[in-house]
């Protein structure tokens, strides 16, 4: 994996600029870094592959709270609908 593709993937399907914890710089491996991920933030968060609404193992206990003042645009509830029934099914298996 190029981990230099969370450069420009951040914005595009993450909650992350929308975060009261997103600290709008980069690590030397071009990872962008917020409270909950002090080392770079985590691929599959960065490019919208996990819901960070919801704990994820490396948060340090941080998860996504919507900055002050700032609207989430309505592609953000349409496009993470498909993590709607992850409790669902890890609780059938």
């Amino acid at each position: 994996m190029d981990e230099g593709r969370n450069l420009d993937i951040v914005f595009n399907g993450s909650l992350c600029a929308f975060c009261k914890y997103f600290a709008m710089k980069l690590n030397e491996q071009r990872k962008w870094l917020c409270a909950a991920f002090p080392q770079g933030i985590p691929f599959d968060i960065a490019n919208g592959d996990f819901d960070h609404r919801k704990p994820h193992p490396d948060d340090n206990g941080i998860v996504f709270e919507i900055k002050d003042g700032v609207v989430l645009p309505d592609w953000v509830d349409e496009d993470f609908q498909r993590f709607a029934g992850d409790s669902e099914d890890e609780a059938e298996s």
